[in-house]
C-alpha cells in the first residue's frame, strides 16, 4: 500500500478527517504540516498536541495561513513548504480547512504533481487524488484505534475520572424493577426522593419506617439494618441506589449491543472532563463513540411528571443542550428515563422540549424494555452494513 512520509493538513473545527489517516499505523507519517487560520490556532494545538501524544511524532509544524481568501497565497506556501520533497513523499489531507483552502490545496497538488488524500468520515475510508490517474481507495481505517479520551483531547476536553470497576452482584438484584416495570416505578421515585432529601448531608442511612418492603431486597448488600435505619456501607452504595443501578443498566445494553457491532469503538460510564482552556467540568452517565459520532447520555429514575421532577428535568435538558457543543457539530445527546415524563394531564413537555433541541428521549415501560432496538437505530448501525 502507498504510504507518505509528509502528510499536510488543514486544520478546522473537526479534527478526525486529519488525525484518523495520521494514527492509522499502515499509513502513519513521518512529518506532519498544519496549515492553520488564525481562527483554527486553538485547534491546532489541540491536534498538535495529541498527535505528540498518540502516535509519537515529533516532527509537526504549523503554518500561519493569514488569509484564507487568497488562494494564489496559499499556493505559493505550499510551493514554499514542499521545495525540499519529492512529489511521491507527500500527501495533502484535502478534508479539513476552508473551501476556498481545500480548492487552493488541490489545485496545487495537480498543478503540480503532488498527491490529495480525502478521508470520508461516515466510512472511514481514505481516497487518494493522483493527477494521472483515477481516484482509488487506498485502505479503510481500523476506527478501533479511536477511543473516547482522544475524541475529548482533540476536541480541548481532559478525562478527569469514569467508572471502572462495578461489583456486578450489587447491580443484579436491581434489575427486577426492569422487568417488573409497573410494581417499582410507584416505588423508586419514593426511594429518590428520601435519599434526595439527604443529598447535602454526610448521612448515609433511611428509617425503616419509610421505606416500601419491596425495595429492602433490593438494598441488603448495599448496607445492613440497624437501630430502625438501613445504613449503608458506603457513599458509592448509596448512590448505586439512587440511580447508579438504572445508569449501569444502560450501560450494560450498549455492551451487548457492541458485540454485536464494531462500529462501537468505545463506551465509558460516568465520565467527568473538564476543558483544556477554563478547566470547566463538566460529567455524564454514559459516553459511547460509535463510527467517529460522540454519543453522550443521561440516565435517570426520577418521576419528571411531577412539579419537582418537571424542573429537573428541564435542568437535565439545558445540561444536555450545553453537552451538544462537545466534540463539534456532530455529537448527539439522549435523556433515557426509567419513569414516563407523560404527566396525568396527558402532557409531556419534557417529550416535547427534547425534540425541538434535537435531543433523544425514551422514557417510561415500553422504552425500557425496547432500548436495544432504539439504541441500535440511534446509534444507525444498521445503515451501511
Amino acid at each position: 500500500m502507498k504510504t507518505f512520509a509528509v502528510h499536510i493538513c488543514l486544520v478546522s473545527q473537526q479534527p478526525l478527517p486529519n488525525f484518523l489517516p495520521i494514527v492509522e499505523n499502515a499509513f502513519r507519517p513521518q512529518k506532519v504540516i498544519l496549515l492553520v487560520t488564525p481562527e483554527m490556532k486553538k485547534q491546532a494545538d489541540f491536534l498538535t498536541n495529541h498527535i505528540k501524544k498518540r502516535c509519537q511524532i515529533k516532527d509537526i509544524e504549523q503554518i500561519s495561513i493569514a488569509d484564507e481568501y487568497n488562494m494564489s497565497l496559499i499556493e505559493q506556501e505550499l510551493l514554499d513548504l514542499l521545495i525540499d520533497y519529492q512529489p511521491d513523499e507527500v500527501a495533502v489531507n484535502i478534508t479539513g480547512g476552508t473551501k476556498l483552502m481545500a480548492i487552493a490545496a488541490f489545485n496545487f497538488a495537480q498543478e503540480n504533481n503532488y498527491q490529495c488524500i480525502y478521508f470520508t468520515q461516515n466510512q472511514s475510508k481514505i481516497i487518494l487524488y493522483h493527477p494521472q490517474r483515477q481516484p482509488e481507495t487506498l485502505l479503510k481505517c481500523q476506527n478501533q484505534y479511536l477511543k473516547i479520551e482522544d475524541y475529548l483531547n482533540l476536541h480541548g476536553y481532559e478525562i478527569q475520572s469514569s467508572t471502572q470497576h462495578i461489583k456486578k452482584n450489587l447491580i443484579q438484584p436491581w434489575y427486577i424493577a426492569i422487568e417488573q416495570h409497573d410494581l417499582y416505578a410507584k416505588i423508586i421515585p419514593s426511594l429518590n426522593h428520601q435519599l434526595y432529601k439527604q443529598a447535602e448531608s454526610d448521612n448515609s442511612s433511611l428509617p425503616l419506617n419509610e421505606l416500601n418492603k419491596n425495595i429492602l431486597p433490593l438494598l441488603k448488600d448495599l448496607g445492613e439494618v440497624s437501630g430502625g435505619h438501613f445504613q449503608f456501607h458506603n457513599k458509592d452504595n448509596k448512590q448505586l441506589a439512587n440511580g447508579g443501578w438504572f445508569e449501569y443498566f444502560v450501560f450494560e445494553k450498549i455492551n451487548e449491543i457492541k458485540k454485536e457491532y464494531q462500529k462501537i469503538q468505545d463506551i465509558q460510564l460516568n465520565i467527568q472532563f473538564k476543558t483544556q482552556a477554563d478547566k470547566t467540568y463538566n460529567e455524564v452517565d454514559v459516553a459511547v463513540l460509535c463510527n467517529n459520532v460522540l454519543y453522550l447520555i443521561e440516565c435517570k429514575t426520577i418521576n419528571f411528571a411531577k412539579d419537582l421532577g418537571q424542573a429537573k428535568g428541564n435542568d437535565i435538558l439545558y445540561k444536555l443542550e450545553s453537552l451538544k457543543k462537545v466534540g463539534g457539530l456532530n455529537t448527539r445527546c439522549a435523556l433515557i428515563s426509567y419513569i414516563s415524563t407523560q404527566n396525568k394531564k396527558g402532557n409531556n413537555p419534557i417529550k416535547e422540549r427534547a425534540k425541538s433541541n434535537q435531543i433523544e428521549l425514551w422514557a417510561g415501560k415500553d422504552d425500557i424494555k425496547g432500548l436495544k432496538t432504539h439504541l441500535i437505530k440511534w446509534f444507525k448501525l444498521l445503515e451501511n452494513q
